[in-house]
């Protein structure tokens, strides 16, 4: 019987079985708060055909496994946040477009309706975040965390601890966070990519933005008229008036 069969190699360098219960490591960063505990056996995907195989075989993901809790202080609004992101997301909705490795992630965008995610996205910046990791099948089993950003796709906030919006040199921490919510599982290659273009794209001058696409390697042009252009409201006018 295939569940018998220790066939899964884990993260920690073990054989697993179906009946070990193994989970799919879908997200890097929850992985390495669990990797330590024995009785909990994480996998990598190693390339979408696994990934099929693994769905084949019933074998569930790490963040579906988990609950995530969060407790704040000090909650403001994330006007800055807003604004700071505005101006990127169409070129970012352009850059995943163009560019063949964010082909797959971008098709996802596409089926969760990511437009519509970007229009009713809030943001909100605290002065403390802390994370609860709880497992649903054992709830003593749980890591508590302080973090300095937080997504939360339930309720579509994207929190964010008010020491990023000091200075202009934590703003790539904005953008390295944020990047994450347009690639599904956890790429930590294409998280980094879109990041840094992110960082890039925001300390370019608007009258380069033609040789910054070329270099970049990506098409200025919205071409395909079915897709639904990206959009973050921006407040920044009613801030000035």
């Amino acid at each position: 019987k295939l569940s018998h069969k220790s066939i899964f190699p884990t993260k920690d360098y073990r054989w697993v079985s179906l009946d070990d219960n193994p989970l799919i490591c879908d997200n890097n960063d929850i992985a390495q708060l669990f990797i330590h505990i024995k009785n909990i056996s994480l996998i990598d995907i190693l390339s979408s055909d696994v990934l099929i195989f693994f769905n084949m075989c019933d074998i569930k993901t790490l963040s579906s496994s988990i609950t995530i809790e969060h407790i704040i202080k000090n909650p403001s609004n994330g006007i800055f946040i807003q604004n700071l992101l505005s101006s990127l997301i169409p070129y970012v909705q352009l850059f995943m477009k163009s560019r063949t490795e964010f082909f797959d992630a971008y098709q996802w965008t596409k089926s969760i309706n990511m437009s519509s995610l970007l229009m009713n996205i809030q943001f909100i910046i605290v002065d403390y975040l802390q994370l609860i990791y709880r497992f649903k099948s054992d709830s003593s089993i749980c890591i508590i965390q302080e973090e300095k950003f937080y997504y939360d796709k339930n309720s579509i906030i994207f929190y964010i601890h008010h020491e990023w919006t000091k200075q202009s040199k934590y703003y790539r921490n904005i953008f390295h966070s944020f990047a994450r919510i347009f690639i599904p599982y956890h790429n930590d290659d294409l998280i980094c990519s879109l990041g840094n273009f992110m960082n890039l794209l925001y300390n370019e001058e608007e009258n380069n933005l033609e040789i910054f696409a070329k270099y970049q390697h990506f098409d200025l042009d919205f071409k395909d008229l079915n897709d639904i252009p990206w959009h973050i409201p921006s407040t920044s006018k009613q801030i000035k008036s």
